[in-house]
């Protein structure tokens, strides 16, 4: 169920509140969809293999520190 904010609880716009450009584009894109079970299957597995790898760089840098 959508509960609209009401506006008195909102921050008024100023120079710095005003969208991004990319927020813009990113609010003009399309809405696809969900996405294929086969698809949040591999981003998952990418995010799994991302976050190991910056694991390994990680414990890299810090034993390079050391010596």
């Amino acid at each position: 169920m959508f509960y609209p904010i009401p506006s008195s609880t909102l921050p008024r716009r100023t120079s710095t509140t005003l969208p991004s450009p990319t927020m813009r584009l990113l609010a003009g894109a399309p809405d696809l969809g969900a996405p294929a079970e086969d698809v949040l299957d591999g981003t998952f597995s990418a995010l799994e293999y991302l976050a190991a790898d910056a694991e390994r760089l990680y414990a890299a840098a810090e034993e390079r520190g050391r010596t």
